[in-house]
């Protein structure tokens, strides 16, 4: 038992480490040479550290399933489309190619990992991490060295530096080494989660570090962030709250005054900390008032409106579409032929118009279809760590409302490893 429960642990810093790479993997190439040497690489250390035998779908609960199915569904889809010769701006050939090595091969490592991983301490170093980058952003928002720029090289990383984190930018949103800040305020309000649900022992560290999430969360200007945000603390209020005896066992009435009380001092510590500094906190005030009245007045939101009126455009013209889609790309591909509003080409920003388009109603379905495992599970199961993750993930499938999360980017493995931690018989 002992030499099993050490190989769950080395199971849970591989997953956190193969993260870590994928994460810095991203800011350097988009070799895909590279990445299936990467992966391949993971396959065998997989294999040396836990046997070679392979299980696809046995020990996995459904949402494990429904991924594959999605993911496979992809494939199927790009390679009707690729019968069909449907027009497109890239090859369905390469597509399956890329397909297969950038989310078929990953979520086949990453399950074989998860599966024999400890969730509890995967959840724990995820945390620390998180919060140790927090403390990074807090100095790096304040003196913008940007100590990790060097790592930024690929074109489309060294685009997000300089449209939303450049230095010289009065607009600057706290990114990191994360790609995006939409990417960032996820993390860390994943993170928050796992504070929530997994607090550290030390009251003073606990305190410091919801502090520095929370602040870390507003300097990143992500507006679907600060929803999640409250809507994962509704969220735990609600399942706190339930009348159930395991569940009043887990958290007490007093455990729940302690968890708002700790809110409010949040709330009053962070507002004395922005009152020292006068500029300080005159610019945190109209960076929160400027998200919002650009929800309402950007360009941001009419061009995900203007989405919406693609998506309705492709099916009338393509009904055929409506059912498998056009493929992995043919969403991106459509836009680059059709920019939204006279000139968005970049992306759909809405991963459920997105299903639509490339994998259909069948895609969608299946996608759907995890998001109400996700609310079922987070509202029946009281184990503490299936609840966690099941919260994290359904953060994401929110957030999903206004970026693509499913592709080559940390989000989405992010999102395979949460999947396969939830499925693990051994989640102490």
């Amino acid at each position: 038992m002992h030499i099993k429960f050490k190989r769950s642990n080395l199971n849970s810093y591989l997953l956190l480490i193969i993260w870590i790479f994928i994460v810095i993997f991203k800011l350097q190439t988009n070799s895909t040479k590279y990445w299936s040497f990467f992966w391949l690489l993971v396959f065998c250390v997989s294999g040396v550290l836990n046997g070679t035998k392979i299980d696809l779908l046995k020990k996995n609960n459904a949402a494990t399933k429904y991924i594959y199915f999605f993911i496979i569904w992809s494939l199927i889809s790009t390679f009707i489309n690729l019968i069909l010769g449907t027009n497109s701006n890239y090859s369905y050939s390469v597509l399956l190619f890329d397909n297969f090595v950038q989310m078929l091969l990953p979520l086949v490592c990453l399950d074989q990992i998860g599966k024999k991983a400890s969730a509890i301490c995967f959840l724990n170093c995820f945390k620390i991490l998180i919060v140790a980058m927090s403390l990074w952003g807090v100095a790096d928002y304040v003196t913008r060295s940007q100590l990790y720029a060097p790592l930024i090289k690929t074109e489309q990383a060294l685009h997000n530096m300089n449209h939303f984190f450049n230095a010289v930018k009065s607009s600057y949103r706290l990114t990191l080494i994360f790609y995006h800040p939409i990417y960032y305020a996820l993390l860390l309000t994943i993170c928050m989660s796992i504070l929530i649900f997994f607090p550290f022992k030390n009251k003073a560290i606990q305190l410091i570090s919801l502090c520095l999430v929370g602040l870390n969360i507003i300097l990143t200007q992500t507006r679907s962030a600060w929803i999640c945000v409250a809507i994962v603390v509704l969220l735990f209020v609600y399942r706190s709250r339930r009348s159930n005896p395991i569940l009043r066992k887990f958290v007490s009435k007093t455990k729940l005054q302690y968890a708002i009380l700790t809110c409010v001092i949040i709330g009053f510590l962070i507002i004395i900390t922005m009152r020292t500094s006068s500029a300080f906190y005159s610019e945190i005030v109209v960076l929160i008032s400027d998200r919002i009245n650009a929800l309402f007045l950007g360009d941001g939101t009419d061009i995900r409106l203007a989405n919406f009126i693609m998506v309705g455009n492709i099916i009338l013209n393509n009904p055929h579409l409506l059912i498998t889609g056009g493929g992995l790309m043919y969403a991106s591909s459509y836009l680059q032929n059709h920019p939204a509003l006279g000139y968005w080409t970049k992306a759909v920003d809405n991963q459920y118009l997105t299903n639509v388009i490339n994998y259909g109603l069948i895609g969608l379905g299946i996608y759907l279809m995890l998001l109400a495992m996700f609310v079922r599970g987070f509202k029946k199961d009281y184990n503490a760590i299936s609840s966690c993750l099941n919260l994290s993930l359904i953060t994401i499938m929110i957030s999903s409302f206004v970026f693509e999360s499913v592709g080559s980017n940390i989000i989405f493995y992010l999102f395979i490893i949460l999947i396969s931690l939830s499925a693990t018989a051994e989640v102490g």
